[in-house]
Formats: structure tokens, C-alpha cells, sequence
């Protein structure tokens, strides 16, 4: 009695044991899964901050100082939000091409509630702007932050920083 007792017991434990593996290993490669398609849905970059990843097919940016919104304009690109200049208005020479946008406040200040509204895939700045707030930033969307303050060396640094927002 007490012999079948204990090989009840054991096997109870080895069924449950075996059960629990089993539910952690598909645990895991569903998990493994979930991160190769992400990766694969993605494309790592480096900026001011470290290095993030950026959706594959963006369809919403939000430009987070003037330059970035005259580079993405000059590339085709139209955002969806961007920062106004201190005066409260886009800059002058894209007059005719910024009717489309949203304004989401002035440099460096931004509303992070109008850019949570917009939804926004991507936002592109500066990090001597945008250091302080970056974490909430990046709670709404992947934000890339170019270190201008650092690159500001380089006599080409306008020709860095459009490469970088093409990029």
C-alpha cells in the first residue's frame, strides 16, 4: 500500500513537472518567434541616445525642430506634426508646403498631448532639445534624437543631419 501510494505520488509530480516544461518551452519560442518578427519589422539605428528600432514602413513622422521638417519636405516626405519656430509659425520658405501639417507647439517645448493625438511612427529631433523630455517621447513613438551639439564641428553638420533624417 504504502509502495503504491508513493509511485501515485511520484508520478502525479512527473506528469506535472513534464507539463510545466513543456508550457515554458512553447512559452519560450513563441516568445523567440515574437522577437524575430519584430526585428524583422524593424531596422536598428543609432542616434544621440544609443541605438533604437524604427518601423520598416513608416507612414507618420513628427519633425521636432524646423530643420528636420525642411529636410523631410525636401525629401518627399510629409509629416504629419511638426514644431513651429518661436515666433509660433513654420518657417517662411515652406510656406506653400506646410498646410497639411499640425503644429505641435514651439521649440523645445512640443505638446506631448498633440503628438499622442497624432500617432505619429517616428519622430526626429535634436538631442541638445530633446534630452530632457526623451523618455516620454519615447513612450508615444520611436524617437531619433541627432547629437548637433557634438557634430557641430563639421563645417557639412547641415549635410550630416539631412543624411541622418534621409536615413
Amino acid at each position: 500500500r504504502i509502495f503504491l501510494r508513493r509511485l501515485i505520488h511520484w508520478l502525479f509530480l512527473s506528469v506535472i513537472t513534464f507539463g510545466l516544461i513543456s508550457v515554458c518551452q512553447q512559452k519560450t519560442n513563441q516568445n523567440a518567434e515574437t522577437q524575430n518578427s519584430s526585428t524583422d519589422q524593424c531596422r536598428i539605428v543609432q542616434h544621440g541616445l544609443g541605438e533604437i528600432c524604427i518601423p520598416q514602413n513608416l507612414q507618420n513622422l513628427v519633425a521636432l525642430n524646423p530643420a528636420a521638417l525642411g529636410n523631410m519636405i525636401s525629401l518627399g516626405i510629409t509629416p504629419i506634426g511638426s514644431v513651429t519656430e518661436y515666433n509660433d509659425e513654420f518657417p517662411s520658405y515652406l510656406k506653400n508646403k506646410v498646410e497639411e501639417i499640425q503644429a505641435i507647439g514651439k521649440v523645445p517645448q512640443p505638446s506631448l498631448e498633440r503628438i499622442a493625438f497624432l500617432k505619429p511612427d517616428l519622430m526626429i529631433g535634436w538631442k541638445r532639445n530633446y534630452e530632457p523630455i526623451y523618455t516620454q517621447l519615447s513612450n508615444i513613438a520611436p524617437t531619433v534624437l541627432y547629437d548637433w551639439h557634438e557634430n557641430n564641428k563639421n563645417q557639412d553638420n547641415w549635410k550630416e543631419y539631412f543624411n541622418f533624417v534621409a536615413d
